[in-house]
Parts: structure tokens; sequence; C-alpha cells
């Protein structure tokens, strides 16, 4: 028994089996997965604005492209910024801005996130006719 408990001192160190350390292995995988929920957290929340961003950029392009075509008359006789207004509703976006210039329209549209660091995301588009010859 003595030879044993030589060895396990030598070997483990002076506190092995003395149960100073009893429950260390619980408190390490409650760490270990506590961290992996964060970083998954993380990934769903980069991933719920990344879609947010594409869903800002089709609203505004299509906003835009409505607008250009009712400016230009190709969409019956409504003025482009209800156009626009009305292709943004259809995205999920919230229309901000929409100026004519010229045969062209710009627009700007806002898509709410639900991430809390990042409450909205704005995206500005441009459409009209291109010139004959480009």
């Amino acid at each position: 028994m003595k030879r044993w408990r030589a060895w396990r001192t030598t070997v483990l160190g002076s506190d092995a089996g003395s149960g100073t350390d009893v429950g260390s292995g619980t408190v390490l995988g409650i760490g270990l997965i506590m961290m992996v929920g964060l970083f998954l957290s993380g990934v769903g929340l980069a991933g719920r604005v990344m879609y947010c961003q594409a869903v800002a950029q089709t609203g505004a392009d299509e906003a835009a492209i409505s607008a250009a075509k009712a400016l230009n008359g190709l969409a019956g006789a409504s003025s482009p910024c209800h156009e626009a207004l009305r292709a943004a509703r259809a995205n999920s976006a919230s229309l901000m801005e929409c100026t004519p210039e010229g045969s062209d329209v710009r627009v700007k549209v806002n898509v709410e996130t639900g991430v809390p660091l990042i409450a909205q995301i704005a995206v500005e588009s441009r459409a009209g006719p291109a010139a004959c010859g480009e």
C-alpha cells in the first residue's frame, strides 16, 4: 500500500485522489457548452444580418426599377414614388427616400433586423433607362 501511495504521489502529484478536484470536469464541460452556445448564437445573428441585407438590397432594387418605369411612362399613371413605396412594402422594406433625377430615380429603403446591435439596414439603389449605344 505504501508503494502505491508513493508512486501515485510521485506520478500524479501530491493532491491526487485527495478529493480536491471533484467536479472540475463538470465545470469544464458546462463552460465548453456555454462557449459553443455563444458561438452558435453569434453565427445565427450574423446570418440574420446577412439575410436582412439581401432583403434590403432586393427591396431597393425593385423599388428603383418600379419607380423608373413609372417615371418613364411604362407603369400606368401612378407617381414614381408611389410605385417605389408599393414595391418596397411588397419586399418587406420601408421606403426612406425617393428622388427622381432626370429620367433616373434614386431610392433608399430600410429593413429592421431584430438584432440588438444592428437594428436597421439601409440600402440605396438607382434605376433608369440606359443610353443607346452603351
